[in-house]
């Protein structure tokens, strides 16, 4: 899977809306969240201009996620 390493931002200061592109299957994602509301996000699929996802997601835990490629684990030595 190729993704677009960036992204474009859309949407209101309010409510901005982060969009993603997997251009290899033609995959559209765009996250949505408030301010107002920390703990809450929308995430949408979209593949060939059909919606094939629309979903609410609430924070399970305050643990951060460490992405494996994107941030050093706690204590790593760089």
């Amino acid at each position: 899977m190729r993704v677009n390493t960036g992204f474009n931002v859309t949407g209101t200061t309010s409510r901005p809306q982060y969009r993603f592109t997997d251009s290899e299957r033609n995959l559209n994602y765009i996250v949505t969240f408030r301010y107002s509301d920390p703990n809450t996000l929308r995430l949408e699929i979209y593949q060939n201009n059909r919606e094939i996802a629309n979903e609410l997601l609430t924070r399970e835990s305050n643990q951060l996620i460490r992405w494996a490629l994107m941030l050093p684990k706690a204590g790593a030595r760089g």
